[in-house]
């Protein structure tokens, strides 16, 4: 069974040769909200002014920190990097239709092939209960299919092996490292169930605010049909905490049971899409074995006429 899930995945990281130039083009034509000094143009120096400049180019500070008037140069730069954080932590292990982490896998590496096609630099960052990887932004012909060949290699560890159990998902870690990762404004990619806490001490709200200031930020969330389904199996089991590892005794089917788990579903979609909107960072739901190519290129499509 294992070599026929793992042959399954590999066939449609594959098939992402042929599907990607979609993508890609939908990636190229998508209306993203600029995140550079007017369009696609970026700080390069500071220099003298000379009478042929624009007077509203002076740059005021270091003007009077020099004693004369200087003025603020920009240089056209249109390749936004791209940088996908990759959610491995125990919460992506399970799913209806494949794992939640077989989904992410998917749709991230349809991510790096595009971005590779686009003649974009891309990188990437995975984290469970710590960061555990980072792979610096890069336009190396290799970058996309060594990704795709990670993200692989690290759904089927989260599937086999329940993924990496410890203090929890650290949503919030992982979007500071981003931020910190990142040298220039790009385009973030955050790949996740998002079942981390997004308010309250350790809450990964704020840091990813503070990342979408200076990114623009798409919140990818996979989600599985059980994840509100639980209620509704007749059983008293022992279970253990997926992200902590804590052990409780849990009694299903209870009358309420199936109202509990799924209003704890609700809640937590709710609390994300509540975090997204004070961070203003745009969002896709991809459910376990839905179409991911299907589902980024409508996206892209849609921002385009948002645009």
């Amino acid at each position: 069974m294992t070599v026929i899930r793992d042959e399954r995945l590999r066939k449609a990281i594959r098939r992402l040769l042929f599907v990607s130039p979609e993508l890609s083009r939908a990636f190229m034509s998508g209306s993203f909200r600029s995140v550079f000094k007017g369009r696609g143009m970026e700080f390069d120096a500071i220099r003298e002014y000379s009478p042929e400049d624009d007077a509203r180019s002076i740059d005021w500070n270091a003007s009077v920190r020099f004693g004369r008037p200087f003025v603020k140069t920009w240089r056209e730069d249109r390749s936004l990097s791209v940088f996908i954080v990759f959610d491995e932590s125990a919460s992506m292990s399970y799913g209806s239709n494949g794992s939640k982490a077989e989904t992410a896998a998917v749709a991230a590496s349809l991510i790096a092939y595009a971005a590779a096609l686009s003649s974009a630099p891309v990188g990437a960052l995975f984290f469970s209960d710590r960061v555990t990887g980072t792979f610096v932004p890069s336009s190396a012909p290799v970058r996309a299919p060594a990704l795709a060949a990670r993200f692989e290699s690290s759904a089927r560890a989260v599937r086999e092996g329940g993924g990496q159990e410890g203090r929890g998902t650290v949503l919030a870690e992982a979007a500071e490292a981003t931020k910190r990762e990142l040298k220039r404004r790009s385009l973030v990619f955050f790949v996740s169930d998002f079942l981390a806490a997004a308010e309250g001490s350790g809450g990964w709200s704020r840091p990813f605010g503070l990342l979408a200031r200076n990114h623009d930020v798409v919140a990818i969330r996979i989600y599985d049909d059980a994840d509100a389904l639980a209620g509704r199996i007749r059983a008293s089991v022992r279970v253990a905490d997926a992200e902590t590892g804590k052990i409780t005794r849990l009694t299903l089917g209870r009358r309420d049971s199936a109202g509990d788990f799924a209003s704890y579903a609700s809640e937590s979609r709710l609390e994300w899409l509540r975090a997204l909107g004070s961070s203003h960072a745009s969002r896709i739901e991809l459910r376990t074995g839905d179409d991911s190519a299907k589902a980024l290129v409508s996206f892209f499509k849609r921002r385009r006429r948002a645009g």
